[in-house]
């Protein structure tokens, strides 16, 4: 069982039996995998290859995300809160055109446009910082996390459940082999 913190309220996610089965069986901690999955998801990575009516979606996908989780209980959105979306998607998509740069030097950056937006961002919103895991093991949800989230349109706990089933897939995949 898992549980999202938002302030003082918990979303409850289960491991799938099979997902418990094969962490035990490959005496893999459960934590680490989580962990290893949530900080290798890159917003901009996804972002940066999505063409004109999708990154449109993908726009109006954040903003209404956002209104979902802002503090200040204005509808429909904060301003500043707009404002600050607005100044760092403008930014994630003028880096895109940059054919200049390398991947990895795209990734570098946008992940500093990313901490410097989560920390203008992150005192006007209330998404979930950490994951508590049954037995009080923890994992941390990164800004770049949630907004893939977001942009997909997906609670963080429907794409971990996806990965952990995704993950037992591939494993009975491999044995089959």
């Amino acid at each position: 069982m898992v549980a999202a913190v938002m302030n003082k309220v918990k979303q409850h996610i289960h491991f799938p039996k099979k997902f418990r089965e094969m962490v035990a069986c490959k005496q893999v901690d459960p934590t680490v995998l989580l962990q290893m999955y949530i900080d290798r998801v890159y917003y901009f990575t996804f972002f940066s290859t999505l063409g004109r009516g999708s990154l449109l979606h993908q726009l109006y996908s954040i903003h209404e995300g956002m209104v979902k989780y802002q503090i200040s209980g204005k509808d429909p959105v904060d301003i500043t809160l707009w404002e600050i979306r607005e100044k760092h998607l403008k930014t994630l998509m003028s880096l895109g055109k940059q054919e200049n740069l390398s991947v990895n030097q795209k990734k570098r950056i946008s992940g500093n446009i990313l901490d410097e937006w989560e920390i203008e961002a992150g005192p006007l919103i209330n998404y979930p910082r950490e994951i508590i895991l049954k037995g009080g093991k923890k994992v941390n949800i990164s800004f770049n996390y949630f907004l893939a989230c977001l942009g997909c349109r997906i609670s963080i706990a429907k794409d971990l459940k996806h990965f952990m089933n995704l993950t037992c897939k591939i494993k009975e995949d491999e044995a089959k082999n």
